[in-house]
């Protein structure tokens, strides 16, 4: 029995193909039912015949035999729809995302939104030197927040770059800008573009060599033999130039900020011009070894009376310096010279501030009166008491034994002393006393009655007594006791003045006359 559909041989009473599926017994019953009620036997033969037919060879040729669809087909041919379905819609998609246009405007979008990390992933360099980083990407976004003009000028550009399928668009700013190019495909589909930065260069110059270059504090070049030096490549924007001058003690510098956007040409050029001098100073003083400061910095450099380099220096006013020297008795500062010049000169340096200067011409005051109004007066020594030498002493007992053979009825009172201010400039050091010694030239006014002791004198009230003498103290200072000690004094024969002296009042003078008695006069 064979398949009247497929041709396919199958048992005898089976009611399906197990080839093609197709119902059989259906049929066969049908031509059975119409045997047993009576209708033509020739009819019945010829549905038999058609159920179970003999399959001779023309049938096969008559009959094309249909096979069923393996599942593993099906599945293959619904992946096969699903890809072009996904491809269609993919391809559709990345031909919008993928166009010149849909980047220039999602770059604007960006930098509006300040996205820096989508702005950053969007930009390349055409310079291998410039590297595109977070920071730098940050400041050319700003940069282009602040100037949105150059902002819409740069899209524009680049929208007709695209147009023009070239990124020489523009002769005028074609150097430090952001170009739009073709780099390759996408997925082997599409094309792929990249906003192209073109980088900034600077040419910087100066008048010195080793002048160093900074750019937004990073460090590119130092001058030499005026040769330019190129800074870059950089990111396009704003950008702090700044040129330096560095010494072992001093570091001036020169700044400004350059707007490097869409320049017509590859660098642009900056020169700086320093003020710089080698300089030589002294110290006009009897005593040397006093230490230099720059701005206030201590340096190793050692001052005397003898000029020397210092090195070279800003002479624009803008370096200031002064020197030291330690004393036991603490210490010795200079004034401050503006350096304006390739010489400096310190005068003679007070080796005594202004509160020791006062309280060392208090006690030689005190001493002065004692030594007069007291010693020589009462002839007795021993009201020289403290902060004197044995030196003194012996000087006082000589002048004491002197009147006493001269002018026994002498007296003196102290009214008026002047200090030569100068003199607190010049210390030295004495060997024998193995001390620092001060020489002070001191002007004395007395009221001497009874004749003046002291011959020579520059000037006074003759007729009231009074005589203005000039002495030279001679003070050494006491490293032990910490303090200064008067060792002797000299008579001058010039005087201090008015004009460069700090007078102090010390007594009153009483210019009255006195009643004379008649033993008085006898005596």
């Amino acid at each position: 029995m064979y398949c009247k559909h497929c041709g396919h041989k199958v048992k005898e009473g089976a009611r399906f193909c197990k080839e093609c599926g197709h119902q059989l017994k259906a049929e066969y019953e049908h031509a059975t039912q119409q045997t047993d009620n009576g209708e033509n036997k020739d009819a019945l033969q010829e549905n038999a015949a058609t159920v179970n037919p003999v399959p001779p060879e023309p049938f096969e040729q008559e009959m094309k035999p249909r096979r069923k669809i393996s599942k593993k087909w099906i599945i293959l041919g619904s992946a096969i729809i699903v890809f072009i379905i996904l491809f269609s819609s993919a391809y559709a998609v990345g031909s919008s995302r993928y166009k010149p246009d849909s980047k220039i405007d999602s770059f604007d979008q960006a930098v509006k939104d300040k996205d820096i990390q989508k702005v950053k992933s969007m930009l390349t360099s055409d310079d291998d030197d410039l590297k595109i980083t977070t920071d730098n990407t940050k400041k050319f976004v700003h940069y282009l927040e602040e100037h949105p003009d150059q902002l819409q000028s740069l899209i524009e550009k680049m929208k007709q770059q695209v147009k023009s399928k070239t990124a020489d668009t523009y002769s005028y700013g074609k150097y430090a800008t952001i170009n739009i190019e073709k780099r390759g495909k996408k997925w082997a589909l599409f094309n792929d573009y990249k906003l192209s930065i073109v980088p900034a260069f600077v040419k910087a110059t100066a008048n010195q060599d080793d002048i160093d270059f900074y750019v937004d504090d990073t460090k590119m070049g130092s001058s030499k033999d005026g040769e330019p030096q190129e800074l870059g490549p950089l990111m396009p924007g704003n950008h702090e130039i700044k040129a330096v001058y560095k010494s072992k003690y001093v570091e001036t510098n020169q700044h400004e900020n350059l707007d490097l956007f869409a320049l017509g040409e590859k660098s642009l050029d900056k020169s700086f011009q320093f003020d710089l001098k080698e300089v030589t100073s002294k110290v006009d003083s009897t005593d040397g070894g006093y230490t230099l400061f720059i701005n206030d910095k201590k340096t190793d450099i050692k001052l005397d009376n003898n000029s020397q380099e210092i090195g070279m220096l800003p002479v624009d006013g803008s370096v200031k310096i002064h020197a030291e020297k330690e004393y036991p008795w603490g210490t010795a500062k200079s004034e401050t010279i503006t350096v304006d010049s390739d010489y400096t000169l310190f005068e003679q340096i007070f080796v005594l501030n202004e509160e020791q200067q006062k309280a060392l011409m208090d006690q030689l005051n005190d001493t002065i009166d004692q030594y007069f109004d007291k010693a020589m007066t009462k002839k007795d020594t021993s009201y020289l008491k403290g902060k004197v030498s044995e030196n003194l002493v012996h000087q006082a007992k000589k002048d004491i034994r002197s009147i006493k053979e001269k002018k026994k009825k002498y007296t003196a009172k102290l009214l008026k002393t002047n200090f030569r201010k100068d003199d607190f400039r010049n210390v030295s050091y004495n060997d024998g006393l193995s001390a620092y010694t001060l020489n002070i030239m001191i002007d004395v006014t007395l009221l001497e009655k009874n004749d003046r002791y002291f011959l020579w004198v520059g000037g006074g009230d003759y007729e009231n007594d009074i005589y203005a003498h000039a002495f030279t103290f001679t003070v050494y200072f006491d490293e032990k006791k910490e303090e200064w000690v008067l060792d002797h004094f000299k008579k001058e024969y010039n005087f201090v003045g008015t004009n460069e002296g700090v007078e102090f009042e010390i007594n009153k003078a009483d210019t009255k006359k006195k009643a004379v008695s008649k033993k008085e006069k006898k005596e």
